[in-house]
């Protein structure tokens, strides 16, 4: 028998149509959020803390890290297939996240980023649960792996959110990058 390596997963119509709707659009928010929490928020700091900036970037990702986990039980109790509760506390989360981000860029304090990154790990939590309850609840067990595997790698874009944020950095103030990107959470 054949085995074939790459097939488009094969969904329902509908199925098909909320993948590439909802599914597609959160993706990148699972580590968009998380990366901007890691990997850019520190910098914003680095001054302030001198040669404490890089043990403050090791408790940022932590932190990042541990508020993603621990939110993932309460999230999949508030996930709902006939409401769509977690998507809009998630991004709703992430919105709250990158707002903190943008005050902490204005005010250049340590634990308003701090803050940010547990409201923005959270988030990455709770994107990274719903995308995943979504992707379940559409693929049959023939597809799960693929569709999961899909999802994963349209998540992954969002790693590329602190490198993009940089470069716009002489077009906008850090404190607009963020708004703007809070805004584009919210769309």
């Amino acid at each position: 028998a054949d085995t074939v390596l790459w097939a488009r997963p094969r969904l329902s119509r509908e199925s098909g149509r909320r993948f590439r709707l909802v599914v597609v659009p959160l993706a990148p928010w699972v580590f968009g959020a998380s990366s901007i929490a890691l990997a850019y928020l520190p910098g914003l700091v680095r001054e302030e803390l001198g040669d404490d900036a890089l043990l403050f970037s090791a408790v940022v990702t932590a932190l990042t890290m541990v508020a993603g986990i621990l939110v993932q039980p309460l999230a999949r109790r508030v996930s709902r297939p006939d409401k769509p509760y977690l998507i809009a506390t998630a991004l709703g989360i992430v919105v709250v996240g990158l707002v903190l981000g943008a005050i902490a860029a204005a005010d250049a304090r340590w634990w308003l980023v701090a803050a940010a990154a547990l409201v923005l790990g959270a988030g990455y939590g709770c994107c990274l649960v719903y995308g995943l309850m979504e992707v379940q609840r559409m693929a049959g067990p023939e597809n799960l792996g693929r569709l999961t595997a899909v999802f994963q790698a349209i998540a992954y874009l969002g790693f590329g959110a602190p490198y993009l944020l940089a470069v716009a950095e002489h077009a906008l103030s850090v404190s607009a990058l963020l708004l703007l990107t809070a805004v584009l959470a919210v769309l």
